[in-house]
């Protein structure tokens, strides 16, 4: 793949003379039936580098080689997800092109991981109520600027700045999800989302609920932030956008 990418030869169409395709599902397969925890983003930056020392005559550009090679795999990973059967919005959520290539390529076979445990959420039904927590959280965390790497509530989150014990509530689930979002435990996560459904619904609705939108700008933000926390800690799961309802 590298040799044959590198000479800037690419599949097209139905024209794939040199079966890069099937090459590719190939690296895939080969990792989960192996179960190998491999890092193809890493493989692929170092094979890259390498091959621009050992072929100055290809003129390689080893991003721009990484990113061809990288969005072949992500296209081979997605279609033969699709071909065992997993649906199509379940393999957009880890797999599409909301999922960032270093995120899907550093272990794809974590990727099958994740939507295996989706798939069983939505065949037990409970899927739904996961999404709903994440979705209702994640709309409003969109107006706020939180990293999309911030898993943990520490040093975003201020509790002095707190009006409602319904903050409380909700700085107390995450912090519960956190370990788990970072191990990537995803049963428990997917549990704990779920768990999560009541502080939400406290946060937004009934007696102890709050304004996100405050006028006061630090009250805002740490309530957007609340919020951010949450969306990230279950993007670590899946792009639940992707999921349809």
């Amino acid at each position: 793949l590298l040799s044959i990418y590198s000479k800037g030869d690419r599949p097209s169409g139905s024209s794939d003379p040199y079966a890069l395709r099937r090459a590719g599902n190939g690296i895939v397969q080969i990792l989960w039936d192996r179960g190998w925890r491999l890092s193809l983003q890493s493989l692929l930056s170092d094979a890259a580098c390498y091959w621009a020392e050992r072929f100055p005559s290809f003129a390689v550009q080893p991003e721009a080689l990484v990113a061809d090679l990288s969005l072949l795999l992500r296209q081979r990973m997605v279609s033969q997800f699709e071909e065992d059967g997993f649906p199509a919005d379940l393999v957009q959520s880890v797999a599409g092109e909301a999922v960032g290539d270093a995120r899907l390529l550093h272990d794809p076979v974590d990727a099958r991981e994740r939507l295996v445990l989706l798939h069983q959420l939505r065949r037990d039904q409970r899927l739904q109520a996961v999404q709903a927590v994440v979705q209702r959280a994640a709309k409003l965390a969109e107006k706020g600027d939180l990293g999309a790497d911030q898993l943990t509530p520490s040093g975003v989150v201020a509790s002095d700045l707190f009006e409602s014990a319904s903050e409380a509530a909700l700085l107390q689930s995450l912090n519960e999800l956190s370990p788990l979002a970072q191990s990537g435990n995803y049963n428990q996560l997917a549990e704990g989302l779920q768990g999560a459904a009541k502080a939400l619904e406290a946060f937004f609705d009934g007696p102890q609920s709050v304004m996100v939108m405050a006028d006061n700008l630090d009250v805002r933000r740490n309530r957007l932030n609340l919020l951010g926390v949450l969306k990230n800690q279950a993007s670590v799961l899946a792009q639940f956008d992707c999921i349809q309802s």
